[in-house]
């Protein structure tokens, strides 16, 4: 017989205080709206000192409600990194978008190669949408990686960049997270979506 094996697949970065937090909100009559959550957008917009900040259920409701506010005309374009997280593509189209899809292939450990990402750059490119670490693959950009998309980029001031660090917290063997948000020239042209489900095992 085949020996069963373990495999972790995250570990809960909640204590006690985290812990009576969660049930206060879930014991409330409101999730998404109210006093808790406005605490919430104001404490994460001063720890990211970001003027303010939106909560939402979910990452993937706030990426289409963003698409839809910033109205993508006919014919604009978003560049989305291949292997990509099913939803990116679909979301684009919804709100009037075009997906552009870049691959990006297992020898390049599924990661944007900036002289292919100059090429995808048009005049109708919108945004770009930047996945690290990634899902599905699990590529982790480092910090050289993200300053060398970010040199393609600063050329490109049309270019938006919407980050999506929901898997910041998922690292291993001492990976240090970078954003491209920490890129001074850039900041102002990204629009970051993070959330508290993977790094706290809270999916579903």
């Amino acid at each position: 017989m085949t020996e069963k094996k373990h495999i972790p697949f995250g570990k809960p970065l909640i204590g006690k205080e985290e812990k009576k937090a969660v049930e206060k909100v879930l014991s409330g009559p409101i999730l998404v709206h109210g006093p808790e959550s406005e605490n919430f957008e104001n404490s994460f917009a001063t720890f990211t000192k970001a003027p303010h900040a939106v909560s939402v259920s979910s990452c993937t409701a706030g990426m289409h409600l963003i698409y839809h506010a910033l109205g993508f005309g006919q014919g604009d374009e978003v560049i989305v990194p291949a292997p990509y997280w099913v939803s990116y593509p679909d979301m684009v189209l919804l709100a009037g978008g075009t997906p552009i899809i870049l691959e990006c292939n297992e020898k390049q450990g599924f990661k944007i190669n900036p002289s292919e990402l100059e090429k995808y750059i048009t005049p109708k490119t919108k945004w770009i949408i930047l996945n690290s670490p990634s899902n599905p693959t699990g590529a982790c950009y480092t910090e050289n990686d993200i300053r060398e998309i970010a040199k393609v980029l600063i050329k490109h001031p049309h270019v938006h960049i919407l980050s999506d660090d929901i898997y910041e917290h998922v690292i291993y063997e001492g990976f240090k997270f970078f954003t491209i948000a920490q890129i001074e020239e850039l900041k102002e042209r990204v629009l970051t979506m993070n959330g508290v489900s993977k790094a706290y095992s809270m999916t579903g």
